[in-house]
């Protein structure tokens, strides 16, 4: 169990490859099941667990993209087969620049990702320069046993510090992900810009609304537009003044006009 609390560090992305067949998700099965039902941890996935074990906890890729949702807080996310979203080939889409502006942020959310891949090589070097840990499984089918050697890639530990480990009776977990499951690559390939940008203009709502809410707070009863727009830059929120401005007419404020200048009254 040490040994799992050791892995399992907040704020960590661990890397599980090997052949077809070695095991790799089932230590990721392992893995997440000492963390739901140890550490007390959530955990979330992309359809590789089992949902009598795990339910209500599978979740849209896009969804990730947004890390705000406090859901997440303290959470493992576990992707079986990762380079069907984060190939190399892949690198330069919009799924994966937003997938890499996630793990930027991970670490402050105290997220623990866990992903496994056959190629480890074959994955965007964006997301294997944030990989903490590296960890190499080998399935031993008459013995009911399971190996790995856990290689540190120096963000945490220094470069190269390895640990081995077994997992006897392994079989014990086969119950825990889903073996008819497939993840396929055709989902995240028909991800359209549409739907991420959607998914983006609905987390900037939400941002503008908060940034709104503390305006009130501060006793603002009116603001021009300009101002607001100062406000909401400076929280780090990207949006154009025409999208700020459709948003906040969305979000149901009521305005006015005064020598020229549009208000939004805060009520």
């Amino acid at each position: 169990r040490k040994m799992q609390r050791d892995l399992l560090l907040p704020s960590s992305t661990i890397a599980v490859t090997g052949y077809r067949g070695q095991g790799k998700t089932t230590f990721c099965s392992y893995l997440t099941a000492h963390a739901k039902y140890v550490l007390g941890m959530n955990v979330w996935h992309n359809g590789a667990l089992s949902p009598k074990y795990f339910p209500d906890s599978q979740i849209e890729i896009e969804e990730l993209i947004d890390l705000d949702n406090p859901k997440f807080y303290n959470s493992l996310v576990f992707i079986d087969e990762i380079q069907t979203i984060m190939a190399s080939s892949r690198s330069n889409t919009i799924l994966s620049f937003l997938f890499n502006s996630m793990l930027t942020q991970l670490r402050k959310r105290k997220l623990v990702l866990l992903f496994t891949t056959q190629n480890y090589e074959s994955i965007a070097g964006s997301l294997r320069w944030q990989v903490d840990f590296r960890v190499e499984t080998k399935f031993v089918k008459e013995s009911d046993l399971l190996l790995f050697m856990i290689q540190s890639q120096g963000t945490m530990f220094p470069f190269g510090l390895t640990r081995k480990g077994r997992v006897r009776k392994i079989s014990t977990f086969f119950k825990y992900f889903d073996t008819e499951k497939t993840i396929g690559s055709m989902a995240s390939i028909m991800m359209t810009s549409d739907t991420i940008r959607q998914t983006q203009d609905q987390q900037n709502k939400n941002k503008i609304a908060q940034c709104i809410e503390e305006l009130k707070q501060e006793n603002f009863e009116e603001i021009d537009f300009q101002s607001l727009a100062n406000y909401v830059k400076a929280r780090g929120i990207e949006v154009t003044d025409n999208k700020l401005g459709s948003m906040v007419g969305r979000l149901g404020f009521p305005k006015s006009r005064r020598n020229g200048v549009l208000y939004y009254i805060l009520m």
